[in-house]
């Protein structure tokens, strides 16, 4: 369509109202593409600027960028620092400005700023030692007037990080001793075993002087070595203990290892090795290792003994006191504790079946007609032959271990006799030494009338004749008894004399009395005769008639405990068959009610129950006795914190197995553990009251299946709280037999009305 000039008209078209709104929803849909678009090209407009200012930066000069970024305060010091100069310095890197400073000649460091100006940097002093604001400046560079040596600040306090960090187990610690003076450094190499780095330490100990310029540093970063000097003795960390895994001494040209120390060396290394950066262990516990090296000289050993007992302080605390106590057992099992292994190998002999003795226990163990060696420093030894030989050596002394052994185990049986009260007084009354014993009366109301009266007293109230016989000896107990010989005077009165001064002026430690008084009796054993010596209110009353009483009653004792053992050692099955009344045992005596009967303990070997057809017996009984071995290995390990062990612990187990069973297992561990000194003399001596007889079986005794495992510190705790609970349940049992006998007596009378 056109107009009258001919010119092309558009079409006006009509539209609806739905083809509007679609149309303009395209309209606004280019819109959006066309500003998507525009802010994409500017985006990209920004970056291509970027990229052009990066690359205008980097094509400028080193120096220029240089100046623009790196900014130092240097300050120059004498080594007192005493006089400094600190001054600011611009448009010179750090490496530079360093490289400048060490290739200074005396003629530059006149005017050092002067100097570093020359060499194109921008200085600007900022004070001295007369500046009250120089402590607020963070020098990054020390250069040493008096030395001329040059200290990278912010390097050397990292490295001081570094060198206080904990020491790992893959770290390998080198100490390197100098060559021309009596300093040294220890370095912690991170990268390499020890065996590469034992190989670097001989490569170094082998270098002449003319062969290298004597940079340690230089050498160790040549040979790949990542390292961190933790100690200098003039510098880093100055003064802390040493440790070390591998030493070179470049003044011998000589490498060693940490082993090698003496036994107290390798242990105080091991400990400060393991606090470098911490502290771990009390200072009895540090002590406790390096008298454990020192003694024992096992370094394996040693340091088995250092890192259990770090890690249980951290991760089992429960368990600290435990390694403490084994240790300290095995130190005190030594014959000698005035010297170790450790001496015995640096003096020169080795023989791994030797303990060595000082002078002193030498002539001891020799009166004991124990074997003693003289040994000397070549490795050999000779049998001391008498005691002037022993005294004229000027050397060390030596037991075989088996022997010492033995005569341990002799002197616990020994200990664990003395212990028994009843043995206590059969020596004092019976031994082959003369002796003294202190008596006093027992802790009874009804002796009140007795305690601190003096006999002019006691017959003046009627309560004793003139022949004294009220004071018996069953009101008495034995509370201590000592050698004579240790004992001053020379007649019977002067003897007695000084056992009254030193029981109330010296009282011995393991004395558990009261103060030596009036109505104490002391007696004397003296070339084979006793006497009773009561201590009245003006000197000491002889009681003929008390020594008489007190020697038949232990006579008669004595007859009856060697009745009552030969029955039990003749059969202790018949002894369970006869026809004594034992249910009360199967009692709750806390309550009166019935509980469910134990299984008798077997006490019988396999060859006895296969001989008699009492096989099922034998198995049934030992499958329990099994059973309450772990029963108490686990009421320990619940009840014990690492210090106490709750009293309560024995309980469950008495309710499950019953008192017979446990005593049983209890003696059991004890007898077939005779050596082990951490449970005690008394509690040895009640279980070998116990008949427990071998059962042999392929040349084992099966009996050692029993054996309790828990740890034997904590084990003879358990059973002390356990003989207590026994005595106290014993105590119940009398008075509800009591009881029950005087209502079966009622019951009886009243059917007899």
């Amino acid at each position: 369509m056109a107009d009258i000039n001919g010119n092309a008209v558009n079409k006006v078209e009509k539209l609806t109202m739905e083809e509007i709104a679609d149309r303009l929803e395209g309209l606004k849909s280019s819109l959006d593409t066309i500003r998507r678009t525009a802010s994409e090209l500017i985006m990209g407009i920004d970056a291509q600027l970027q990229e052009l200012e990066l690359e205008k930066e980097i094509s400028r000069p080193l120096d220029k960028q240089a100046e623009q970024v790196q900014e130092f305060i240097l300050a120059l010091s004498n080594t007192e620092r005493s006089r400094f100069n600190i001054v600011g310095v611009k448009g010179m890197e750090g490496t530079a400005l360093m490289d400048s400073l060490f290739a200074m000649t005396d003629a530059d460091r006149e005017n050092v700023e002067i100097y570093l100006a020359g060499k194109g940097a921008e200085t600007v002093h900022l004070g001295d030692e007369q500046s009250a604001e120089v402590a607020e400046f963070h020098v990054d560079y020390i250069y040493n007037t008096d030395t001329h040596a040059i200290t990278d600040v912010k390097y050397d306090q990292e490295m001081d990080k570094k060198a206080n960090e904990l020491i790992k187990d893959s770290d390998v610690v080198l100490k390197i001793m100098y060559q021309d003076s009596a300093e040294y450094e220890i370095d912690r190499i991170t990268n390499m075993t020890q065996e590469q780095v034992l190989v670097l330490a001989y490569q170094l100990a082998a270098l002449d002087e003319n062969s290298w310029d004597g940079n340690i540093q230089d050498f160790l970063e040549e040979n790949g070595a990542e390292y961190v000097p933790i100690i200098v003795s003039d510098g880093r960390n100055k003064g802390l203990p040493e440790f070390f895994d591998i030493a070179v001494d470049l003044k011998e040209g000589a490498a060693f290892l940490e082993k090698d120390l003496s036994g107290m060396e390798y242990a105080a290394s091991i400990v400060h090795r393991l606090e470098h950066g911490r502290t771990v262990f009390t200072p009895d516990e540090r002590n406790l290792i390096v008298n454990y090296g020192y003694k024992l000289d096992n370094y394996k050993k040693t340091k088995e003994l250092t890192e259990t007992l770090a890690y249980r302080i951290e991760n089992e605390p429960v368990n600290e006191s435990l390694t403490v106590i084994d240790a300290q057992a095995e130190i005190d099992a030594l014959p000698d504790s005035m010297i170790g292994l450790s001496e015995m190998h640096e003096y020169g002999y080795f023989a791994n079946d030797m303990y060595p003795l000082t002078k002193e226990s030498a002539l001891e163990l020799f009166d004991r007609d124990l074997l003693v060696y003289l040994l000397y420093g070549d490795g050999s030894e000779t049998a001391a032959e008498d005691r002037e030989q022993i005294a004229g050596h000027d050397g060390i002394f030596g037991i075989e271990k088996e022997d010492w052994q033995n005569e341990r185990e002799y002197r616990a049986m020994q200990a664990e006799l003395a212990e028994n009260s009843a043995n206590k007084e059969a020596q004092l009354l019976y031994g082959s030494s003369d002796r003294y014993g202190i008596y006093q009366l027992k802790d009874n109301p009804e002796l009140d009338q007795f305690r601190f009266e003096g006999t002019a007293s006691l017959m003046e109230r009627g309560i004793t004749k003139d022949n004294f016989d009220a004071i018996v000896p069953e009101n008495y107990n034995l509370i201590y008894s000592g050698e004579l010989a240790d004992i001053e005077g020379d007649t019977q009165n002067e003897k007695l004399g000084d056992v009254f001064l030193k029981f109330n002026t010296a009282r011995p430690e393991d004395f558990k009395g009261h103060s030596l008084s009036v109505s104490d009796i002391v007696v004397l054993h003296e070339n084979g005769k006793n006497s009773a010596h009561f201590v009245d209110s003006f000197g000491f009353t002889v009681l003929p008639d008390f020594m008489h009483e007190l020697e038949n009653g232990k006579e008669q004792d004595a007859l009856g405990q060697s009745e009552n053992s030969s029955v039990i050692q003749n059969d202790l099955k018949s002894e369970m068959e006869t026809e004594i009344d034992t249910s009360v045992l199967q009692k709750d005596l806390s309550t009166g009610t019935e509980k469910a009967d134990y299984l008798a303990v077997y006490c019988h070997t396999f060859s006895y129950a296969d001989d008699h057809g009492e096989l099922d017996e034998y198995r049934a009984s030992r499958k329990l006795d099994k059973e309450c071995s772990q029963a108490v290995v686990d009421a320990i390990r619940q009840n014990y914190d690492g210090k106490h062990l709750n009293k309560e612990a024995v309980k469950p187990v008495v309710e499950e197995y019953g008192l017979e069973r446990l005593a049983f297992i209890l003696a059991n561990t004890l007898q077939q553990l005779p050596w082990d000194g951490r449970f005690s003399r008394d509690n040895k001596a009640w279980a070998a009251e116990f008949h427990i007889p071998e059962d042999m079986v392929h040349g084992r005794d099966r009996n050692s299946e029993f054996i309790i495992s828990s740890h034997p510190a904590v084990l003879d705790g358990f059973i002390n709280v356990f003989r207590r609970d026994v005595l106290a349940r014993e105590k119940e049992a009398d008075i509800f037999i009591q009881k029950e006998s005087q209502e079966m007596e009622t019951d009886t009378l009243g059917q007899n009305d």
